[in-house]
């Protein structure tokens, strides 16, 4: 304390330090003047003390007004962060297309926007369920009351903390107004907290409406298609048929009369016609296979059947009734004798398939057969005509024949047929191929 003392001292009171000392040893009141020496000390310490405290508190209200000026920055930049989202969030909350409302945890209404008014009229009840039982009509359309249902849908939110449901209103101007309500669960501290917006679906359900009877309409004018089909397709193979019966019989009484065709110079006139009356009948049968798959009546009873001896037979069968001479060579990769199908849809599909392949090429035909636990596979190799690059996409199209098979017969109805009868099954036909090079169909069915 002393040394900080004598450090504050200035010139001017060392000066009057060594005047009151001078007249202390001069004067013969020494007493007096020795009491004034240490009033002076008393005072310069005084002083010292002061401007010491003084500095200390000048710096410690800097300091205060450095943290308050801190704090009222911070207190203001939150404040204006906290307007922006509010602001932001009326404004979502206005401009929806929806009817919002923020309810408390015993379903009183504390928030509700502009769309709620729109849609419903001036709000005036505080309790939610009020509100809703003035607003919806006495039952909904798919059956019960809407008090008791509405009393189910708060039980359900309460247990499952959100539920969304079907609700019909009654508008401001008294029309029905088929709605989306979703009520969510808001915890935000030690409260609860819903939020229930109600969207209004008239325009979707205009839509699904137009849809629906459009998709009627459909329907209607596909089963008309079917039984058209189905009717011309019978009218013309009873025609067809009586054609192939004459001619036949034709031939037959000439035969017996000890003529031939050939003398008259019109066997190929019979020939032709009937190789084209065979080509529309099996024409006719494809169309009328074609319109049952349409309308769904393509009969399903799956067998199981021993594969090895089903393929094979099923060739056996095909070369004697087809007599073509054409080398087939047949290779099985067995590891399951036996698999589940429809043996009249395969026969359509190997029919198809072997048929196109023998049409298209004049090279020999690979049948490749392998079979699991897990699946039935085939495939057809040929090496004749392939399918232009640019048509593939088309070739399970209806009616759809490549460029470079104009010249060959067919109904362009085979593949399409024989892709649904896969497809039955559960499975799926693929095809490789490139022009003038060949063609592979491959079939996979799962097992059952």
């Amino acid at each position: 304390m002393i040394k900080r003392l004598f450090k504050s001292l200035k010139p001017t009171h060392l000066f009057s330090i060594v005047l009151i000392s001078f007249l202390i040893f001069q004067s013969e009141d020494r007493e007096f003047h020795l009491f004034i020496l240490l009033l002076f000390f008393t005072l310069i310490f005084l002083e010292t003390l002061w401007s010491q405290n003084t500095s200390n508190i000048v710096f410690a209200n800097r300091n205060v007004k450095t943290i308050v000026k801190s704090f009222s920055d911070f207190i203001f930049s939150n404040q204006l962060t906290l307007q922006l989202k509010q602001e932001k969030f009326k404004s979502i909350f206005d401009k929806s297309s929806d009817a919002y409302f923020i309810l408390d945890s015993k379903f009183r209404i504390n928030v509700y926007n502009d769309k709620v008014t729109t849609f419903f009229g001036q709000l005036k009840e505080v309790l939610f369920n009020e509100w809703i039982s003035r607003n919806s009509p006495d039952s909904q359309p798919y059956g019960g009351e809407s008090k008791k249902l509405f009393k189910a849908m708060v039980n359900s939110v309460q247990r499952q903390g959100e539920i969304r449901f079907e609700w019909e209103f009654k508008g401001k101007s008294g029309d029905q107004i088929p709605t989306e309500v979703s009520i969510i669960t808001l915890p935000i501290s030690e409260t609860v907290f819903y939020f229930v917006v109600v969207r209004n679906v008239l325009n979707q359900k205009k839509i699904e409406d137009e849809l629906r009877k459009n998709l009627e309409r459909e329907k209607e004018l596909n089963e008309m298609r079917s039984k058209f089909i189905s009717m011309a397709s019978h009218e013309f193979k009873t025609p067809l048929a009586t054609i192939l019966a004459n001619l036949e019989l034709v031939e037959l009484k000439l035969e017996k009369q000890g003529v031939s065709l050939d003398q008259f110079g019109i066997q190929k006139y019979v020939q032709r016609m009937e190789n084209e009356s065979t080509r529309l009948n099996i024409l006719m049968d494809e169309v009328l296979q074609l319109g049952k798959i349409e309308a769904g009546r393509t009969p399903y009873s799956p067998d199981l059947i021993h594969i090895e001896k089903f393929i094979t037979d099923y060739l056996n069968e095909y070369i004697d009734k087809t007599h073509t001479t054409r080398e087939i060579q047949l290779n099985f990769d067995i590891k399951c004798d036996s698999f589940w199908l429809d043996t009249d849809l395969i026969h359509h599909v190997f029919d198809n398939l072997m048929s196109n392949a023998i049409k298209y090429s004049n090279d020999e035909v690979i049948v490749n057969v392998k079979v699991d636990e897990s699946s039935f596979l085939f495939e057809v190799i040929d090496k004749g005509l392939g399918i232009p690059l640019n048509e593939f996409s088309q070739l399970f199209e209806s009616f759809f024949r490549a460029s470079n098979t104009n010249h060959i017969p067919g109904t362009g109805l085979g593949l399409v047929i024989a892709k649904e009868f896969v497809e039955i099954h559960g499975g799926v036909i693929v095809c490789e191929s490139e022009e003038n090079k060949g063609s592979t169909f491959r079939v996979a069915i799962p097992s059952k």
